[in-house]
Parts: structure tokens; sequence; C-alpha cells
């Protein structure tokens, strides 16, 4: 079987038996709104149920303007590199659409560090109103994921912040992106005495 990759599905070019595909015969929008309400692994594993949803799912997460990482069963039997490369795909997937909400829940996190800053920096970046980042699965004594100051720097939409075993250490108090929050959740952080 060949797939090409098209903006609105994924289109088989030869069909693999001559059995009747029902849900390949329902409307993109029907599709995407059933991949688009499940959880992230579920939506992955739909590309299973029909010839024409091999990567619907990932279409479906395009148009959301929720990308929430933090189901458990979405890192279970998963190597780091490609839970790493799920993210990155799904934010390349997304574009530079708006998103109004981004969270990820990870463990260990020093295997991720870099990755969760650069991913909280991009859903910023594109306006998110709630930002959630929870590092204390499985947490021990190995620290926490330190936060840049630069992070929160510019003015931004964000108005929900959920922190889990991350250091705030560098981030000045007063800082622009943060003087738009009505709730702030902080789970195991570091934080300054200012």
């Amino acid at each position: 079987m060949e797939i090409e990759s098209n903006p609105k599905y994924c289109r088989v070019i030869k069909r693999a038996s001559s059995e009747e595909d029902r849900l390949s015969g329902l409307p993109d929008d029907v599709l995407h709104s059933i991949v688009g309400r499940v959880p992230l692994k579920q939506a992955v594993r739909t590309s299973a149920l029909s010839t024409r949803w091999p990567c619907l799912w990932l279409h479906a997460l395009a148009a959301s303007a929720v990308l929430d990482f933090t189901d458990r069963e979405f890192a279970r039997g998963q190597s780091l590199g490609r839970i790493v490369a799920t993210v990155n795909r799904c934010l390349e997937a997304h574009g530079a659409a708006p998103l109004d909400v981004f969270r990820v829940a990870l463990s260990p996190f020093d295997a991720f560090g870099r990755d969760v800053v650069r991913w909280a920096a991009t859903a910023l970046g594109r306006g998110a109103r709630e930002v959630g980042v929870d590092l204390t699965q499985h947490a021990d004594d190995r620290g926490f994921l330190e936060l840049h100051g630069d992070l929160f720097q510019a003015e931004s939409s964000l108005a929900v912040l959920s922190l889990g075993r991350c250091s705030l250490r560098d981030v000045p108090p007063g800082t622009a992106g943060l003087a738009g929050l009505t709730s702030l959740s902080l789970n195991q952080v570091d934080v300054t005495d200012d």
C-alpha cells in the first residue's frame, strides 16, 4: 500500500484489499472531530482503523488549539528520542497557528530539559494562554529544570501557568510575560526569596 501526504488527510493510492471501508467515506470534518476528541496516543492508533487515517491524527492535531502531552500513556513504552520526535512533529504540524493551551508531563526531566524549555518558548511565542510543565512524575533528587530568565521576558497572553519540578531562580521578579497571570500553580518549584 502506498500513501500520499495531503494537507487535509493522507490518501491511499492503492487499496490493500477490496473490502468496503466505511470509515474512509466519512467527511473530513467528522473524521477530524473524532480524532481530535481522544487522547494523543489513541489518536495515533486510529491510523490502523482505516485506509484513509494513517496521518489523519496529525492533521486533526494541527487544527486544535490545545496540545496536551500529559496523558501517562503517551510516554509509556516509548524511547526518549521518539517522545521528543513526536512532540516536535506535533508542534511542526501545528505550524504558526495560534495555540491556547500547551501542557507536558514527562519524566525523567533531565533527558528532556532543553526540549521542554524550547517547547514552552514555542507555545508562548504562539500566544498560549495556558502553559503547564509537570516534571514531578517519578521525581528524585536530580534537581530542577532551569527555566531561563528570557523565557518570560516578552509580554504575552499567558494567564495560567502550572509548573512542577522547575526552577525560577533565573526569572527576575516583575517579568513582563508573567504580568497577566490569573492562576499560578507551583509544585516542587525552586524560587528566590524575591
